[in-house]
């Protein structure tokens, strides 16, 4: 019997994923959330073998989830459904030690076959999936331009329109180290305008959206 957690903050995606295990010979459903906070709170009181995770929750978001949970309960496996595919995500969810990813628009027959191989101990990542990560490698393999995890964050909190203050703060950073890798980004990017910034961050899949 493979124990499992579901958290997804779509209501009819969460009960479409309910109905499918729920009702599979093997599966058990333990819980559900909607998101990272009650999924937090229900592990402390489940020992499910498996947590099917979305990314894009509030609250706390599938990748602090995820990272929550690696560190705290590493026995368990965790396999991401999610509608991004942008390689950065899926690399930094690897790094973080998800065991599966697949999109959101799998069938049946692959959602079962990633839970009970990710149950069983072996990673399960969709074929789509798949492409995204030996796009990336080949991207690294030509020389390519990467980005920093620190850098990645920064990005991040420009495209939200912080300001260097702000994100300061948010980072727990100095105004002056912002600034720098805010210089940094720009010349990457060979841009001085935040929104030609945003826009290659975009494009270059450093961010999520």
């Amino acid at each position: 019997m493979i124990r499992v957690l579901l958290a997804d903050d779509h209501k009819m995606f969460l009960e479409g994923l309910y109905s499918i295990l729920s009702h599979e010979e093997g599966f058990k459903i333990l819980g559900q959330a909607s998101d990272g906070v009650e999924l937090m709170e229900l592990l402390k009181t489940n020992q499910p073998d498996v947590i099917v995770l979305d990314i894009n929750m509030p609250n706390m978001d599938g990748i602090e989830s995820a990272s929550k949970i690696v560190e705290e309960y590493p026995e368990v496996k965790i396999l991401i459904v999610s509608m991004f595919k942008k390689s950065m995500i899926i690399e930094k969810l690897m790094k973080i030690g998800v065991n599966g990813y697949i999109l959101k628009d799998a069938g049946k027959k692959e959602l079962l076959a990633a839970v009970r191989s990710v149950a069983m101990g072996t990673d399960y990542f969709g074929e789509e999936v798949k492409q995204k990560i030996v796009e990336k490698m080949q991207r690294k393999n030509n020389g390519e331009l990467e980005l920093t995890e620190r850098e990645i964050e920064i990005l991040e909190q420009i495209a939200k329109g912080f300001t260097t203050n702000q994100i300061s703060e948010n980072l727990f950073i100095s105004p002056h180290t912002v600034e720098t890798h805010r210089k940094n980004l720009m010349n990457k990017a060979h841009t001085n305008n935040v929104v030609q910034l945003i826009n290659w961050g975009r494009e270059n899949e450093w961010l999520r959206e």
